[in-house]
């Protein structure tokens, strides 16, 4: 059963969707069932244009919220932690490559935080170089491994600007695991992004800012 009262998927290709809705007659009840898959569609599309970033197809702000709000109400019993990613060079690149590299490097930073994020998560643009990761695992041990793939990536990925230039991506994180599933979501996120900023601070000490071309 779909979100909306009364409706249902049925699997295919493509999926159709019915509505099951009672009529009344004197002393008889009528069950009738309606296709609504058109105007299923329709709504589908609209939702996911409203909650899709359109420069790098990943969620944004407003859609990672409503799923992740589902999720923690759900109460699936797994492993939950929020990862606020910020990417460290982006004005760097605008300003030494032009912006349409700019673009690049947040697309490319998309594509390698999905990958390590997977299916069992999810992976959301916050706005301009931020991202937030949802992480749902079985276990913690699991979990952690997402962390340290991460951690691995922060300094050995690259981006491929629109002109073929190759250069280092780099990102600061921080996590917040979410203990109680009744912990709100924006509570942990608020902590994810001041660690997220420690971390920042701490990199900046260690790296230079200014992005290299890849010889």
């Amino acid at each position: 059963m779909v979100g909306e009262r009364n409706v249902y998927r049925i699997p295919g290709e493509p999926d159709r969707y019915i509505k099951l809705e009672e009529t009344h007659e004197e002393s008889s009840v009528f069950g009738v069932v309606n296709d609504v898959t058109e105007e299923m569609q329709r709504r589908m599309q609209i939702e996911s244009e409203r909650d899709t970033d359109p420069l790098t197809r990943l969620y944004n702000r407003r859609g990672l919220s409503r799923r992740v709000e589902r999720i923690l109400e759900a109460g699936t019993g797994d492993t939950y932690a929020v990862v606020m990613i910020d990417l460290d060079d982006l004005k760097e690149v605008n300003d030494t490559y032009g912006h349409e590299s700019g673009d690049q490097y947040i697309i490319s930073a998309a594509e390698i935080l999905k990958k390590i994020v997977g299916e069992s998560g999810l992976t959301a643009r916050h706005g301009g170089d931020e991202f937030v990761l949802f992480l749902e695992e079985k276990s913690e041990e699991a979990l952690q491994e997402k962390l340290l793939q991460l951690k691995s990536a922060q300094d050995s990925s690259e981006a491929v600007l629109h002109d073929g230039q190759h250069v280092p991506l780099r990102f600061s994180m921080g996590c917040c695991f979410i203990d109680e599933v009744a912990a709100p979501y924006d509570e942990m996120l608020e902590k994810a992004d001041i660690a997220m900023y420690q971390n920042k601070r701490q990199r900046k000490e260690k790296h230079g800012k200014q992005p290299r071309r890849k010889e």
